[in-house]
């Protein structure tokens, strides 16, 4: 008979690795006659591109009247973070702490607390739009990528 290829599984926040993986013994009759060890080297593949989609493109302070009824306008807006990888598999990366998510313009305006963006409280009546970075600085499969996230 055949016997199946050997596979590595590796969660989803491992990192590259090598080492001694594969343990084999050689027996005749019951008894071992040799023991052994296979090298194996593991390397991730990189993602390829990243996705972020705010839950709400308009957000208001929530003191302006346009929060309230009748318009129920939301006053944050959750960002959703999608890296791709060559395989075609992609992995929801919104509440993953190697997630940085960054405020680079709109400062006044609102803030970034997590995943989540909310409208200042003291910005009273000013429009404008927040600008959110989106980096992986801890994650080597995708610490090449960085995406901006208008809301």
């Amino acid at each position: 008979g055949t016997t199946p290829p050997l596979t590595v599984r590796v969660p989803f926040s491992g990192e590259d690795g090598s080492g001694e993986l594969i343990q084999a013994a050689w027996t005749s009759c019951g008894n071992v006659i040799k023991n052994g060890k296979g090298f194996v080297t593991v390397e991730l593949p990189r993602a390829v591109s990243v996705t972020v989609l705010p839950e709400h493109r308009l957000i208001t302070p929530s003191g302006n009247p346009a929060a309230s009824a009748p318009i129920n306008m939301k006053t944050t807006s959750r960002l959703f973070v999608r890296l791709f990888f060559a395989s075609g598999s992609s992995k929801d990366m919104t509440s993953d702490d190697r997630t940085v998510f960054t405020l680079v313009e709109g400062q006044g305006l609102g803030v970034v607390e997590g995943f989540n963006v909310r409208a200042a409280t003291s910005n009273v009546g000013n429009p404008g739009e927040l600008k959110i970075n989106v980096t992986f600085p801890d994650y080597s499969r995708a610490n090449h990528l960085s995406a901006i996230a208008e809301v």
